[in-house]
């Protein structure tokens, strides 16, 4: 439902809400209409809102889309194709034109393959069920003949496999990454997938006070909206100081060595295998299964790609365009700013990023600081929970006064200035061809916005590292370590003192997990004025945006409250503990089992009982095992949980699997 959470008030000052109306369809009219969806509308003289149900069942039929079915791969004559189509001589300028040729043929001849695919597959279906049907009647009159015996065998495998493929194709679209594959259940699959396109579409935002619907209309705003996101940065005299890295923090010409070697085709292969599968292709519509089954095809024009962006041939740039798919932040989200930004990139020039990704991470660990705990190998998340856990217990154990800044950047990886971050590996000693590329991958690129199946025009990106280049992460911890070297060599300089400082020398200040960032200071306004100052500092330099107004700060042992001060200081709210750090409640006193209740709701959200009656008993097992391992495994590496929220959890595990009663 959209528009709200309630149906009915009671319209006193103090209002009672509930949600008491509902409108009842089944699984067989969902499958009719798959983007059916409630909308509310205001209360006018009812207690009761309007409930409308909508669906674009009216929007006209569009034109026939390539789309890559992963169930293809398994198909025998599938390798044999592609083979005879990349074995075709294309006359192109470069390796990067030639491979796009060939994708070009690739696709224009599965493009028709796949729709006739499609077509066979639903008859051989149809003759199947028949003459499985016929044969069951048989037996009820009659015993099986041996032949009639070995032919039912035959076609069960046959409406398996089937069955499999069919499953293969939901699969892709509902994105559920609990189940691998195996559990031959289109219906579930569908459900979630048609669930999936109900959440993702777009009926109307707001900006301004004025509410913009249509497709066209919205599509227009998203497009203008990320136009002036990724805008050009301001600019500012303001340049970070390379002395805050010492010498042994710096890049070794053995490291450099290492970085600007020849690619290899072990190395490029390697790359190609951990990229992660069943993931939504780029504008080129190829996925990377494609290149992972036909490598032993694709690969020597892939290498020689990789040996022209050595030798610089090759503009990458080319291949540098995305589109931006827009995924809800929160429910029922109304505002453009509530949807996460993803964007869709090639696999050829993801392949590209991810190689590069593997040589950096081998220099990485050495060049960003310990606090950070985000994509760096050797390093947990949970580490960051323990230490905040650490230092707010043994600040209140010590009856210290200690201050806690959770900090909120708005739209992080969007707004890194590209000169910072050029900056920042330079100071770090990178070799002058490593930085190029990496400006050659950052820099350049253009991106076009997707809105209810709608794409925009293109527009061209001036800074921001984008979310779905496998690259981003670690070029981003390079960002946020400035912060962390400028916080330390404040503290060196003794403008602010980090707590627990009788165990660590001068304190521990800050923790950071990507842009998840906990400032740590000893009671002291002088010290938090300066602190300000900093984080003002390194907004005009890196271009990370503090949203003060989403911050918060908290006071361990605030007995003259000074929470109230501080809060004026940051300009921002002040927060009570227990706080959530990394999905983790966190408090300097003992949590209680009402801390414990969203890890039982969330929970319960997986194991709705919907999805058990669609669900095999395997499938159920499964679900529940996964939900197990996920959230509460997490949570319970830090923490004892209560016996009562154990026994929540408990319940509703065996209420799933047993739905039926």
């Amino acid at each position: 439902m959209t528009g709200g959470l309630y149906t009915w008030s009671n319209n006193q000052e103090d209002p009672t809400l509930e949600k008491l109306d509902r409108i009842l369809i089944s699984r067989d009219w969902e499958d009719i209409f798959p983007t059916a969806m409630v909308k509310r509308l205001p209360r006018e003289i009812s207690d009761h809102n309007l409930l409308i149900l909508t669906s674009d069942c009216h929007k006209p039929l569009k034109f026939l889309q390539f789309r890559f079915e992963l169930n293809w791969l398994d198909n025998p004559e599938f390798l044999g194709a592609v083979e005879k189509i990349w074995s075709k001589h294309c006359n192109a300028r470069t390796s990067l034109d030639r491979i796009q040729q060939k994708l070009k043929l690739v696709k224009q001849y599965f493009k028709g393959w796949g729709f006739n695919l499609q077509g066979e597959l639903r008859k051989k279906r149809k003759m199947v069920s028949e003459e499985l049907f016929e044969l069951e009647g048989i037996e009820e009159e009659d015993s099986l003949t041996q032949e009639q015996m070995a032919r039912k065998v035959w076609l069960t495998k046959e409406s398996l496999q089937l069955l499999d493929q069919e499953e293969s194709y939901w699969v892709k679209r509902c994105h559920e990454q609990w189940l691998l594959k195996g559990d031959s259940n289109t219906k579930y699959f569908h459900s979630i997938a048609n669930g999936r396109k109900r959440k993702n579409s777009v009926l109307f935002l707001e900006s301004d006070g004025i509410v913009i619907q249509g497709d066209e209309n919205l599509l227009k705003h998203a497009t203008e909206y990320y136009a002036d996101l990724f805008g050009r940065a301001e600019e500012h005299n303001i340049r970070i100081d390379n002395s805050i890295w010492d010498e042994l923090e710096k890049v070794s010409d053995e490291d450099n060595s290492n970085l600007t070697k020849p690619f290899s085709e072990i190395e490029i292969k390697e790359a190609l295998f951990q990229m992660e599968k069943n993931k939504d292709a780029g504008p080129d519509k190829i996925p990377i299964e494609f290149f992972q089954t036909c490598w032993n095809i694709v690969k020597e024009d892939i290498v020689q790609l990789f040996d022209d962006f050595y030798e610089g041939k090759i503009d990458i740039s080319r291949n540098n365009y995305g589109i931006i798919t827009l995924l809800p932040k929160i429910t029922d989200a109304s505002k453009i700013q509530q949807f996460r930004p993803i964007c869709l990139l090639n696999c050829l020039y993801k392949l590209i990023t991810k190689t590069l990704t593997l040589r950096l991470e081998k220099v990485a660990d050495k060049l960003i600081h310990p606090n950070q705990t985000a994509f760096m190998k050797g390093r947990n998340i949970i580490n960051g929970v323990m230490v905040l856990h650490e230092i707010l217990h043994e600040t209140k154990r010590r009856n210290q006064v200690g201050i806690i800044l959770k900090l909120d950047f708005k739209k992080a990886y969007d707004k890194v200035k590209w000169n910072f971050l050029f900056s920042c590996l330079a100071a770090r000693g990178f070799d002058d061809k490593w930085c190029k590329w990496i400006e050659q991958v950052v820099s350049g690129g253009t991106i076009s916005v997707k809105l209810n199946n709608l794409t925009g025009p293109y527009i061209k990106s001036y800074k921001g590292v984008r979310q779905g280049d496998p690259l981003s992460p670690i070029l981003f911890n390079f960002v946020a370590d400035g912060l962390s070297r400028m916080i330390h060599k404040a503290q060196s300089n003794d403008l602010f003192s980090g707590l627990i400082d009788h165990i660590v020398n001068k304190g521990v200040a800050v923790l950071q997990y990507a842009d998840d960032t906990i400032i740590c200071l000893e009671h002291n306004l002088e010290g938090a004025r300066n602190m300000k100052l900093l984080l003002y500092m390194y907004e005009l330099m890196a271009g990370l945006k503090i949203n003060f107004y989403k911050s918060e700060v908290l006071v361990i042992n605030d007995n003259a409250n000074w929470a109230n001060v501080y809060a004026e200081i940051f300009n921002c709210q002040t927060g009570i503990f227990p706080i959530k750090y990394l999905g983790v409640p966190v408090s300097p006193s003992r949590l209680h089992v009402i801390d414990w209740l969203p890890l039982v709701d969330k929970n319960n959200k997986k194991l709705d009982p919907w999805k058990g009656g669609m669900m095999s008993i395997a499938g159920r097992t499964v679900l529940i095992n996964s939900s197990l391992s996920n959230s509460p495994i997490y949570h319970i590496s830090i923490y004892l949980l209560p016996k009562t929220i154990i026994a929540k959890m408990d319940k509703v595990g065996r209420k799933f699997f047993r739905w039926w009663y």
